[in-house]
């Protein structure tokens, strides 16, 4: 009966509607029906929280537990609290402690490093940062002045004794305005200004134990900002990626940073060839003179991503870049509905054969490089902006006419492509994983990607169901096992910002959060997380 329910569902997979959307939707359905259960759900348990909880985080201590902070307001709403849980790997409470905030200061980021946690906190001209004895509970704070008004920061690191953080400083008021004004003043000449910047790349370190800071500021044109912080964790020295956009052209940059804070020299990585152009990158280390980077590339024409590239500094040196053209992946395309991929396939042959490349235009998110074993694997999920119609009524004449125009709504996630690399660059194999009913007006990775030994697991949470994909590096796309995982408590609200993290060893943990804002007086405002410990069967 079984395989006759599952003859059935594939003839109306095949012979349904051509729509892409609505095909991708049903093939994923096919292997959630199937239920093969590789995952398992092992533990629920309900916490709950101090008041309505904000700026929600959990923190994996691998097999030490895992950490729980939030914010929730005063009993006078003026301040906030910073609320610290820790828990053992069964979700029993250990410890837990509570900060108030310093007036004004805003939270940014946060970093844990072996058993601490760093969290950062800047307002104008000043900075805090409240270490975390992840062991006691204990806490410090360090404060300190800034030489910025307003930071926009992208990555905080701890690098041996250095907190670095570094982002972008956006242009003053005066500025924007002259550039404004300057631009209206040239429109005739169709010539924009651009010796103004528009946000301009900016890190600063301090040292946790002296206190002693350092500003690094980039003098570029246009936009550049730090967008990536990584560290040799044998020498304790940093690498800031920075990345800097005048017009059409995009340069990336790494500029070392040594162990006492002090900035030496910046590599310009080049394309090498005048038709390629680098969007982003990640950074990966190989040894004391070695790192890689992966990333993507466009072409002069579009302004999407073509493919990754790979290339490898050496001895502060950029040594060879390598090209992999989306159309050259085997599984990039497997999103598509079988009309689609036809069409393209042909379309790839036959550029093909005139020496030419199709040209494809991917907006793509990058994850950490996944170095493992002397290979390099990057994920990147490919994304869409999704637009809405909507309608409206204004009257022309006395006559009512209706209106029908676009409003965005959101980004769409299509799927994600993960590639293996070996240390020179060739690219060992490919798979992918269709990502569906995902959407999000931030950015932001839906996939959670980990190896364990040979395999690698790619998982992402569907509306409160876990899917996932184990791939064998010797035989990939041979190991496809989708499971559907449910959460099964309708009382608990999935969290966005919550997918699917790797606890330790073959256990996973996801969270949903509840809440209940009390609009009177003398009422309290309440929460609580559900904690869902899962058990992977297969990992090895």
């Amino acid at each position: 009966m079984k395989k006759l329910s599952f003859l059935v569902i594939l003839i109306v997979i095949r012979y349904v509607s051509n729509c892409k959307l609505i095909k991708l939707n049903l093939y994923i359905s096919f292997f959630l029906i199937l239920n093969i259960n590789f995952i398992t759900k092992a533990q629920n348990t309900e916490i709950e929280l101090d008041g309505m909880a904000e700026n929600k985080n959990i923190l994996s201590l691998k097999n030490q537990g895992l950490v729980i902070f939030y914010t929730s307001n005063n009993s006078d709403n003026t301040t906030k609290t910073w609320n610290f849980i820790k828990l053992d790997t069964n979700i029993t409470q250990l410890w837990q402690t509570k900060i108030n905030a310093s007036t004004g200061f805003q939270y940014s980021n946060y970093c844990q490093i072996d058993q601490k946690l760093y969290l950062l906190f800047l307002k104008s001209y000043a900075f805090e940062i409240i270490t975390i004895d992840l062991i006691s509970g204990e806490n410090t704070i360090l404060n300190g002045i800034t030489s910025h008004k307003q930071v926009l920061v992208e990555d905080f690191k701890i690098i041996g004794d250095l907190a670095i953080w570094g982002g972008c400083i956006p242009p003053t008021d005066g500025k924007v305005a002259l550039k404004t004004g300057m631009a209206m003043l040239f429109f005739p000449l169709l010539f924009v200004p651009n010796f103004i910047p528009d946000k301009s790349a900016f890190a600063m370190s301090v040292s946790l134990s002296n206190g002693r800071k350092k500003d690094y500021s980039f003098n570029f044109k246009g936009f550049s900002s730090v967008t990536d912080i990584m560290s040799d964790a044998k020498t304790n020295d940093g690498f800031l990626f920075v990345k800097n956009s005048n017009g059409s052209q995009t340069n990336l940059f790494v500029q070392d940073i040594s162990e006492s804070g002090a900035r030496s020299k910046s590599i310009k990585l080049s394309p090498v060839s005048a038709k390629y152009s680098l969007i982003n990158g990640k950074l990966g280390y190989i040894n004391n003179s070695k790192k890689v980077i992966i990333g993507t590339y466009k072409t002069s024409k579009n302004n999407g991503a073509q493919g990754f590239y790979f290339t490898v500094i050496e001895n502060g040196k950029q040594d060879f870049i390598q090209y992999h053209s989306f159309s050259k992946l085997s599984n990039f395309f497997n999103y598509l509905g079988e009309k689609e991929q036809k069409r393209m396939t042909e379309k790839i042959a036959s550029k093909k054969e005139s020496g030419k490349d199709v040209s494809l235009n991917y907006n793509i998110i990058l994850h950490d490089i996944l170095a493992e074993n002397g290979t390099f694997k990057i994920v990147g999920e490919a994304y869409y902006p999704h637009y809405r119609t909507d309608f409206r009524t204004i009257w022309i004449n006395g006559r009512p006419v209706q209106q029908m125009f676009d409003v965005f709504d959101g980004w769409r996630y299509s799927h994600a492509i993960i590639a293996s690399f070996d240390a020179n660059g060739s690219l060992l194999w490919n798979d992918w994983l269709p990502i569906f009913n995902n959407s999000s007006y931030s950015l932001e990775e839906k996939v959670l990607a980990f190896e364990s030994n040979t395999f690698v697991h790619l998982l992402f949470n569907n509306n409160g169901s876990i899917v996932s994909k184990t791939i064998d590096p010797n035989h990939p796309t041979q190991t496809i096992k989708y499971d559907n995982a449910d959460s099964e408590n309708e009382n608990f609200e999935l969290d966005t910002q919550y997918k699917i993290i790797h606890w330790y060893n073959n256990n996973l943990l996801m969270a949903q959060f509840s809440g209940t804002k009390s609009f009177f007086e003398n009422s309290k405002n309440t929460s609580k997380v559900l904690i869902s410990k899962y058990n992977i069967l297969n990992m090895k």
